[in-house]
């Protein structure tokens, strides 16, 4: 029996796999989603190799009886970045760790590159890279020990591990840093390692779990170009709470909530199908201030200054009771109906969402778009501003978040 991570099965003795993965078992694994939301899945990209098969994987920890993954099947494909979001608690950390052999699952089973990863996690582990949410680095050890021991780790050549060790720290961007120890480098760059560390020795599966966690923003941006320059001829299954992150390097973009995934498909098929529309937001015209006591003061033959009477005979002055002496509230001439008629009139689904002080929010729904009616809109909207007593507008697509 194994030390830590899946236990062997009781005939492992016997030399055959009654658990191997079959090609029926990885075709099916997206086929068990619910139907009724079918339409929040986009087809899988099929036309690209299949790096990692899940299959109804499920976990329930016995400490709390507490169901973590349930059912999940997904399929991750190589030479794409698929983002795994979801909350705290969702699950993400818990299927990472299934998939790398760290915990067994309770039920189902997923493949790495047709390998079940519970009967042939040594085969596996030679090709697959992990980086955790904390990281595991040898304070004494400098960067290039680092990756030159992770390298000898996954079974690589020495002569292919300094090639390999070059390669990684200029894509890293430290050579200035190559004899330094992992303990006086900052933050950032502890990991950028450890991300570094998950690509080195030719791993073909990397599993990315909140790679860019308390980073400042340049080496988060360091840490995403060195993911889009190598996950050519890679699988990676990275997990963020960043929707910008998840944006700009996910290829499709999975969602998971209470162990449950509740969707996946690229970012713009997934605002598409789920987000409401494009904003639309009007900036409103100047308010204009009616003074009354601009008119009024100057004519007044009892008014007197103040300041002409001696100190001691000053009284204090009465707070007006005439509230029309009082300057006036002042109001816009925007007014939200004639601005919403204006756009009901080529847009007849779009609805506002707030107004305020300053400006107006609406709705435009996506499937609009193929009615050909922005285009007249948005040329009459051009030419009406100062009828609509609107200074500008804008438009926005619906973000990930949203």
């Amino acid at each position: 029996v194994e030390h830590c991570g899946n236990p062997l099965t009781w005939c492992f003795c016997s030399g055959h796999d009654h658990l191997s993965v079959t090609e029926e078992d990885q075709a099916c694994a997206m086929a068990h989603q619910n139907l009724e939301h079918a339409y929040r899945f986009e087809p899988d990209p099929v036309h690209l190799p299949l790096g990692v098969c899940m299959d109804n994987l499920s976990k329930v920890y016995k400490l709390g009886k507490k169901t973590a993954v349930k059912n999940l099947s997904l399929n991750l494909y190589e030479g794409q970045i698929t983002s795994f979001l979801g909350h705290n608690g969702a699950g993400k950390t818990t299927t990472m760790s299934m998939i790398t052999g760290l915990i067994p699952p309770t039920a189902g089973t997923a493949s790495v590159y047709n390998y079940d990863i519970r009967t042939d996690m040594d085969i596996i582990r030679q090709s697959l890279g992990m980086c955790p949410q904390h990281n595991v680095l040898f304070d004494k050890f400098t960067v290039e020990e680092h990756l030159w021991f992770y390298a000898s780790l996954k079974g690589m050549k020495a002569e292919d591990i300094k090639i390999e060790t070059d390669r990684m720290i200029d894509d890293l961007g430290l050579p200035d840093k190559r004899h330094v120890r992992v303990d006086c480098l900052s933050g950032g760059m502890q990991r950028k390692l450890s991300v570094a560390i998950a690509f080195v020795g030719g791993s073909r599966t990397v599993i990315l779990d909140e790679p860019t966690a308390g980073v400042d923003p340049y080496a988060r941006r360091a840490i995403w170009d060195l993911l889009v320059k190598f996950k050519k001829g890679r699988t990676i299954l990275l997990s963020t709470h960043h929707m910008d992150e998840a944006d700009f390097l996910g290829d499709r973009i999975a969602i998971i909530s209470n162990g449950q995934l509740k969707c996946c498909g690229s970012s713009i098929f997934l605002k598409n199908m789920i987000g409401e529309g494009y904003h639309l937001t009007f900036s409103k015209a100047d308010p204009q201030v009616h003074d009354q006591d601009d008119d009024e003061g100057s004519g007044d033959e009892n008014h007197v200054e103040t300041e002409t009477l001696p100190r001691t005979n000053r009284k204090p002055v009465p707070k007006p009771t005439n509230y029309s002496t009082q300057k006036e509230k002042p109001e816009s001439l925007c007014k939200e109906r004639q601005v919403t008629t204006f756009i009901q009139k080529y847009v007849s689904s779009a609805y506002l969402v707030s107004e305020n002080f300053r400006e107006l929010h609406y709705i435009l729904p996506f499937e609009e778009v193929k009615k050909g009616c922005f285009e007249k809109l948005f040329l009459n909207l051009d030419t009406s501003l100062d009828e609509l007593h609107v200074t500008s507008y804008g438009i926005m697509d619906t973000n990930l978040e949203e």
